[in-house]
């Protein structure tokens, strides 16, 4: 008998959420995003990677069913329940009296207070249509703009439409087109190096460089294989963990000031501020103290 009763609430329950429009609290002008498509030079891609950028996505489906049953759940819930109450009651003129006599006035407010707070929880619950913003899409069209233009697509072109179909009432899909055209490269090189020392060493390195000339930075990064390695935790020893002994460290080692230079030139002073005010060089490259600090001697 229970299991009977199971199945027969089941039953009613999807035939309701079945009855139930996902488009049914939509205006006339209004569409529910049912699908993006992004095609790039021709070619679909279904790439969560550039399905990311896209600012507006279709509401979550029930797997195999596809039934997007947080819509339904939202809107269960009544636009205005508040307003509604006050209708139902005004609609016999004696309703409001004789409900007070029976359950007290008292007791008719908090059905109103339930109803609301029941309403609320449906919205909170399900999830509200998601309708075709057009602003919206030309922002998600500008960033797959420049998710192209990064991989060095400079003349990288763009446009989005809303696709309709008369069959089905009040729905929606967006369709983004690119056309990356041909990628820029690195085009001539030219070095002005003044400094001997420095000039042999670039000379020593400079064809080891992936930078030359037309070479395409982004492809050859994609020929480099990923790392599985996993980022370390921050391991520091007890003292550093705790607020106050890292404010006594900073006293101590903080502000970092450059060694002086003698009669240094400006060509000098130049470099000085690029490696310590800009580059932070001694960070990696300075040996440290037993307490983490730079040993500025060495």
């Amino acid at each position: 008998m229970t299991r009977s009763v199971t199945k027969i609430s089941l039953i009613l329950g999807f035939l309701l959420l079945q009855a139930c429009s996902p488009t049914r609290r939509l205006t006339k002008e209004e569409l529910w995003l049912v699908d993006n498509q992004i095609f790039v030079d021709e070619q679909e891609r279904k790439d969560l990677e550039l399905s990311g950028l896209l600012l507006q996505k279709p509401n979550t489906k029930l797997p195999v069913l596809g039934i997007p049953l947080g819509v339904l759940v939202h809107n269960l819930a009544t636009p205005d329940p508040q307003a509604r109450f006050e209708q139902w009651l005004a609609a016999k003129p004696k309703r409001t009296q004789r409900l007070e006599r029976l359950i007290s006035g008292k007791q008719l407010r908090a059905i109103d207070s339930a109803k609301v707070n029941f309403n609320q929880w449906l919205k909170n619950t399900g999830s509200a249509p998601v309708i075709i913003d057009t602003s919206k899409a030309a922002r998600s069209l500008a960033q797959l703009k420049k998710y192209y233009y990064n991989q060095g697509y400079f003349n990288v072109k763009g446009r989005y439409s809303v696709l309709t179909d008369s069959s089905k009432d009040r729905r929606g899909e967006l369709r983004y087109d690119l056309t990356l055209n041909k990628p820029y490269s690195i085009g001539d090189l030219t070095y002005k190096i003044e400094s001997p020392q420095v000039d042999s060493l670039f000379s020593a390195t400079q064809k080891a460089s992936f930078i030359q000339s037309g070479a395409n930075l982004w492809a050859f990064w994609q020929t480099l294989p990923s790392s599985n390695e996993v980022s370390q935790d921050h391991d520091l020893p007890l003292l550093f963990a705790w607020r106050r002994p890292v404010g006594v460290w900073k006293t101590l080692y903080s502000p970092v000031t450059a060694p002086d230079v003698l009669d240094a030139d400006d060509v000098v002073t130049r470099g000085q501020y690029l490696a310590v005010a800009l580059g932070h060089c001694a960070e990696c490259h300075t040996p440290r103290t037993a307490l983490g600090g730079l040993d500025a001697s060495r």
